[in-house]
């Protein structure tokens, strides 16, 4: 069984990731979600970096950080704290890039030491796992019965997708208001993409 077909019947329909408007600017530029280091590296948009976290974790620097179903909400909270002046968005993958080559997956946050990664369908199914240990001090997450079947153990799990991932595998963006996806579908028009579905409301932050 592919990853993807044991996503969808878990119910997982979207493979996210948030970032802020210059985020998205550079993505519909490059054509593609950049990882930090491509970047960084790229004259087309590295004048659009802004580093929202110190890297704590460098050898997976050429890697995206992507969450399942929905996104590290502390880590959004905080960015949008840490950055007043940005409006954010949360890009929405379908779950077939969980088939691509090089994709691993983690149970916590990869910066933590009892984190634990993982590739295929026995990587992906330990994101939903029990006990999940996570953070410094012996922690540990659990299911309960609200934790919906589309969400792994530990909301700070994540996909790490390698490199590049082409807007073909895009199935929307969500945006704050009306006045941002008007400015995103200008973006889109101006770097020649192709009208993708933009929706107005961060539902998948709840």
């Amino acid at each position: 069984m592919r990853v993807s077909e044991r996503a969808r019947e878990r119910g997982i329909q979207e493979i996210v990731h948030y970032t802020s408007e210059k985020g998205v600017m550079g993505t519909i530029n490059k054509k593609a979600l950049l990882s930090r280091k491509r970047v960084e590296e790229d004259e087309e948009v590295d004048y659009i970096f802004e580093g929202i976290w110190e890297r704590k974790d460098p050898e997976w620097v050429d890697y995206i950080s992507l969450s399942i179903s929905r996104v590290n909400l502390d880590l959004f909270k905080r960015s949008r704290k840490n950055f007043p002046d940005f409006w954010w968005a949360i890009l929405c993958f379908a779950p077939e890039i969980l088939d691509h080559d090089g994709v691993w997956f983690t149970t916590t946050n990869n910066i933590y030491p009892p984190c634990r990664r993982g590739t295929g369908i026995d990587g992906f199914e330990d994101m939903f796992s029990e006990p999940i240990p996570w953070g410094y001090y012996g922690y540990e997450k659990r299911r309960g019965p609200g934790t919906d079947d589309a969400w792994p153990t530990d909301r700070a799990a994540e996909v790490l997708y390698p490199g590049s991932i082409p807007l073909e595998h895009l199935q929307r963006i969500y945006v704050p208001g009306k006045q941002h996806r008007r400015l995103v579908k200008a973006w889109m028009e101006i770097y020649g993409v192709e009208d993708l579905p933009i929706e107005v409301g961060l539902d998948p932050v709840s």
